[in-house]
């Protein structure tokens, strides 16, 4: 393992703040980590720390692993910087099949490459179908899987909770036998893989139970499966299902927005060389067009990304929209802007001098057609940037909506809870009043037997006394 001073900085700091949560972390399957070569560990995903928790291990092992993340950590002004000098690989959703290249080549060069291959975190806590990109990436660099199992991560940190820095949360992590999935197919191979992860998770929460339970019912961070108040896969599969749907039409519009600005990129960019030549006026003026209907193509995508936001069920669009290619866009319509200027005023100035007192028309031509552009590409500038900016402004209060949803879904699974609990207390009270119910009207019919056997005896005694009296009687008279 090369010296990387950053990594063995954030490994001291890891370890420091382990230390001090006193996290009770167990590792098992340790001889299964890769000492050296290619290696692509597939991590479950169930909080935002998995990676923190599996990459322990790894660091103990001298393997410095580079996680696949989301683009968005890495436009973060603190976290982006340190993401990338750790060699950590963002991925595009838009488009992602330069970050699998970038993951394939360090794979090739003998780095080990982590992935989630369910994509996002599972609500369910269980493990999520996955898509075929994991095992495809592996084929290519000709290395192999090696499952992980995190357990009891999302305890301290997961999607709309705050951080639990409570001490002493126990953490499981297990790294699995590897895969060879040199041959075969990729589907097959990814239901194996699944099936594997699966199999070994539940065997993990077994083993979790056994050493740090038994666990209330109804806890939030437990699955159905065990008795925990989480959504079951089935539901959890739906929502998901949704926001993939929605995902998929936010990645079609941000490619078409995306083509949009690369077409105004590029006309600029020939525009911008045809200036240095002695080109005909009219061949720059028609370059100008070219840029006119490419600005116009943008806006028109800018215009149908802020018709999706409108939507009530667009918050993936808004997230992706706001997050990074509606700024993209603006900066490239605002650049577009003054390499326009830049260009028309040269080409008035060549048409000018090529065509002298005649050129009157073009020039006054591309001068309007300079200003209408210009004018166009900054509103679009703006336009963008207004758009950014309300979008950002409906995720929070829609990410605001649904922590609240959260909250009220945790409050009707307590009430559910003492509900159970009281009827459950109610049936006791049932059982025990009909057992006393019982035992009285067992006592009842013993006491009147005694009585009836007392009578039956008073009468028979009665009887014999006056058999008594009467052979008294008889001897007095004789």
């Amino acid at each position: 393992m090369a010296l990387e001073p950053l990594y063995s900085f954030i490994s001291r700091l890891a370890r420091t703040v382990t230390f001090l949560l006193r996290h009770n972390i167990v590792v098992t399957g340790e001889e299964n980590i890769p000492k050296k070569g290619g290696a692509l560990m597939c991590i479950n995903h169930t909080g935002y720390v998995d990676f923190y928790f599996s990459g322990i291990p790894l660091l103990r092992a001298k393997r410095n692993p580079r996680y696949m993340a989301k683009q968005e950590i890495f436009e973060n002004p603190v976290a982006g910087p340190i993401m990338r000098a750790m060699g950590h690989i963002p991925v595009d959703r838009i488009a992602g099949r330069e970050s699998m290249d970038t993951a394939i080549d360090m794979l090739k060069k003998g780095e080990m490459v982590a992935i989630f291959p369910e994509g996002t975190m599972s609500n369910s806590y269980e493990i999520k179908d996955m898509k075929t990109g994991a095992v495809r990436m592996a084929q290519r660099a000709g290395v192999k899987i090696y499952p992980v199992i995190v357990w009891g991560s999302h305890r301290v940190y997961r999607r709309n909770i705050k951080p639990n820095l409570e001490r002493g949360i126990p953490i499981m992590v297990h790294f699995c036998e590897p895969m060879d999935v040199s041959d075969g197919d990729p589907e097959e191979l990814t239901q194996q893989l699944r099936a594997t992860m699966q199999k070994t998770l539940q065997e993990v929460q077994q083993r979790y139970i056994e050493q740090f339970g038994p666990f209330e019912e109804g806890l939030p961070w437990m699955p159905a499966r065990l008795g925990g108040s989480a959504p079951t896969l089935e539901e959890a599969q739906v929502a998901d299902d949704k926001i993939d749907e929605d995902r998929e039409r936010a990645n079609a519009m941000m490619r078409h927005s995306y083509k949009a600005a690369k077409e105004v990129h590029t006309v600029i960019l020939n525009t911008t060389d045809a200036t240095a030549d002695e080109a005909a006026p009219e061949a720059k003026l028609s370059r100008l067009t070219s840029m006119r209907a490419a600005a116009e193509k943008l806006n028109r995508a800018a215009e149908e990304l802020a018709e999706a936001a409108k939507a009530p069920d667009g918050e993936v669009a808004k997230r992706k929209a706001g997050a990074g290619s509606l700024r993209n866009m603006t900066e490239t319509v605002a650049s577009a802007a003054v390499e326009l200027e830049r260009a028309t005023v040269l080409s008035s100035r060549k048409a000018s001098r090529r065509l002298g007192a005649s050129s009157d028309s073009v020039t006054e031509f591309a001068t309007g057609f300079r200003h209408r552009t210009a004018k166009s590409l900054h509103a679009g500038a703006e336009y963008l940037s207004q758009k950014a900016q309300s979008l950002l402004t409906y995720l929070s209060d829609a990410e605001e909506a649904a922590r609240k949803a959260g909250e009220e879904r945790q409050i009707r699974h307590a009430i559910a809870r003492e509900a159970r609990v009281e009827q459950a207390a109610a049936d006791e009270v049932r059982k025990t009043t009909k057992k006393l119910e019982a035992a009285r009207r067992q006592k009842e019919r013993e006491a009147t037997r005694a009585l009836e056997d007392a009578a039956r005896a008073t009468e028979q005694a009665v009887h014999v006394l006056e058999e008594t009296v009467a052979l008294g009687d008889d001897a007095d008279a004789r």
